[in-house]
């Protein structure tokens, strides 16, 4: 009898080894297949797109399935490893949060801790302490209201300062009351792991090693730099030129350095819920995805920024988890929650467009055979309720607070009601115009996008809009609005006069003609015109454009801060000069002179009366 048992479970057991076999032979054949042609599809970019080095790590069922690099550490030098140390940016803000976890866990910190309870030496500079005191949670969460990405907080450092030493070397400001709107902070970051320090009297770099590097097996992380210059890792610009390494006094927001191999076991931590590493409770762990702080998350919107990440639609799906930019180095990594996927992903090239193709080309991989969600049911909301969302509104939650003024200037928006959604428009022109439909009375998406894009969230005084996940408007009113449209294009149109009526008037002069009466002040205009529009240019480039180490240069006395701030006297300088030239011409000239005189006069002074109000007259950018 159990002979005959025995031999009838044998013989099923066979049975069922001679049909899984071979179906999971073929499994891991076809995933073999589809790793070569992501592999191929990712070589073409590479090369292609003028990329030095890629690697990147894929998360399976929890484990890393694969880590491969692409191309090299330099052009010429030796082929890039998966266990080459790169830097990856913001995906410090993650490690930073994951310690804040470990110590939450240990119920030495919590969410709600005040600020000032642990550094009363902090000086912040704001009316809101009593009202709505700044909290623990909300600098991990970018929910402080403190000044984000500045010149200051971007400034080089000749040594690896403690966190502790940088923000409390100087006053912060606060913006707005804590708690409300979100706005992506460097120093917030770096302000959590000080109070992280002070909370267990460890450095941060010893808390980052004992409680996630180790823990996790992150042998090759770190967050202090190499003193060695020939130690950094290289990074290159997208021609291929050398980026210049940042030495950044903000190391827990953005410093860190690991091997992909290292960043995929964090990914896989992230994709089990800590499973890998018991360094805190699951529950912990995934409620690092679960934003709570901030305006949009406690009216109800999910996705907004939590605990060092955030969800982000890619291949049609929500991935949770960060991106980095430093130097020439473009980092991301992402999970799938639920599924045990996610991906892991780094260049040292900094050409944005090819990243992002890369991204996206891993990330339709990571999802392979998922189903894509469908895009959330659109609502009925009555007209009356669409009307009360009408109107203008204005951005004004910029992290960089110099540059605040051109995405105010520039970002105004018109939303209106049509055919039960909304349409959103730029305010200067109508141009751009973005069709949304509603899920909720307050949150709205674009036609062809499957999460919110728009919400309409009550501060307690009127409706604010935040948009695309980083922006908060403020809504103005129909005088508000005009005003700004107003002033804009009396500014804009002004200088545009001056500049032709210069031009035409140098030419004349050339030619052997009189300038004529008020012809030098205009002139004058004319070359203050093209000294701001030089001031504005340079500074988009060195200031927006340039490679973060660039941007530094701007935090400190330098060539080019000099160069600013020199041009945003000049130009003030050269349009009083020319308005005195032109008023005591006036009444020797031509009513058409005067009224060209005037209007190029007028929209000068008001442009450099609201430049001087955002602190560009003159413009020192190390303050």
């Amino acid at each position: 009898m159990w002979l005959a048992g025995g031999w009838s479970c044998l013989r099923r057991t066979v049975i069922l080894l001679a049909v899984v076999a071979p179906a999971v032979a073929f499994s891991g054949v076809a995933l073999a297949a589809s790793l070569d042609a992501l592999d191929t599809r990712l070589e073409r970019i590479v090369e292609d797109q003028g990329i030095v080095g890629l690697a990147y790590s894929l998360v399976e069922d929890g484990h890393v399935v694969r880590s491969a690099a692409i191309g090299r550490v330099a052009p010429g030098g030796e082929t890039l490893s998966t266990a080459s140390a790169l830097r990856v940016g913001s995906i410090s803000k993650n490690v930073t949060a994951l310690v804040a976890v470990t110590l939450m866990a240990e119920g030495l910190l919590t969410l709600d801790t005040p600020v000032s309870e642990v550094l009363p030496e902090l000086e912040l500079d704001g009316p809101w302490a009593d009202e709505a005191p700044l909290l623990f949670g909300h600098l991990l969460e970018h929910t402080g209201g403190l000044p984000g990405s500045g010149h200051r907080s971007h400034v080089d450092s000749e040594e690896v300062l403690s966190p502790s030493a940088v923000v409390l070397a100087r006053p912060l400001g606060l913006r707005w009351p804590p708690g409300r709107y979100f706005s992506y902070s460097n120093l917030g970051t770096t302000l959590a792991a000080a109070v992280m320090e002070q909370v267990t009297g460890r450095s941060f770099d010893e808390l980052a090693a004992e409680r996630v590097f180790r823990p996790l097996g992150l042998t090759s992380a770190r967050f202090d730099w190499a003193t060695e210059p020939n130690a950094w890792p290289r990074s290159f610009n997208p021609d291929g030129s050398d980026a210049e390494f940042w030495r950044m006094a903000v190391r827990p927001a953005g410093s860190l350095s690991m091997s992909v191999d290292d960043l995929g076991r964090l990914v896989a931590f992230h994709a089990t819920n800590g499973a890998t590493a018991q360094i805190a409770p699951p529950a912990l762990i995934e409620g690092m995805r679960q934003p709570k702080t901030g305006l949009a998350a406690e009216q109800g919107y999910d996705l907004s920024y939590a605990l060092g990440t955030f969800g982000f639609l890619e291949a049609g799906r929500i991935f949770w988890g960060h991106w980095g930019r430093v130097d020439g180095f473009q980092a991301s990594f992402g999970i799938l929650p639920g599924t045990g996927r996610g991906f892991a992903v780094v260049t040292n090239t900094g050409n944005r467009g090819a990243f992002a193709e890369i991204r996206r080309e891993i990330a339709e991989f990571v999802s392979r055979g998922l189903p894509v969600p469908p895009k959330p049911p659109v609502v009925q909301v009555p007209a009356a309720e669409l009307a009360l969302l009408e109107g203008w509104y204005r951005p004004f939650t910029d992290d960089n607070v110099k540059r605040a003024w051109i995405a105010e200037m520039l970002g105004l928006q018109r939303v209106r009601a049509q055919d039960e959604g909304l349409v959103v428009t730029s305010g200067l022109l109508p141009l751009g115009a973005r069709a949304l439909v509603p899920e909720t009375k307050r949150f709205f998406r674009e036609v062809d996008v499957g999460v919110s894009t728009h919400l309409f969230l009550d501060d307690g005084d009127s409706l604010v809009l935040f948009g695309d996940q980083q922006n908060s408007y403020e809504k103005l009113t129909p005088l508000q609005a005009a005003l700004h449209i107003g002033l804009f294009w009396l500014a804009a149109s002004a200088m545009l006069l001056a500049l032709v009526s210069a031009a035409v008037l140098i030419l004349r002069r050339l030619l052997g003609r009189p300038l004529g009466p008020g012809g030098q002040g205009l002139v004058l205009l004319g070359a203050a015109t093209l000294t701001l529009v030089l001031l504005q240019g340079l500074y988009v480039l060195w200031g927006m454009l340039a490679p973060l180490s660039s941007v530094a240069e701007l935090g400190r006395i330098s060539p080019r801060s000099l160069v600013l701030a020199s041009l945003s006297i000049a130009w003030v300088v050269l349009a009083l000069a020319g308005a005195v030239r032109l008023l005591t011409a006036l009444s020797r000239s031509g009513w058409a002179l005067r009224a060209l005189s005037l209007w190029s006069t007028v929209g000068l002074l008001v442009a450099a009366s609201f430049l001087a109000l955002q602190g560009w007259v003159p413009l020192l950018t190390w303050i």
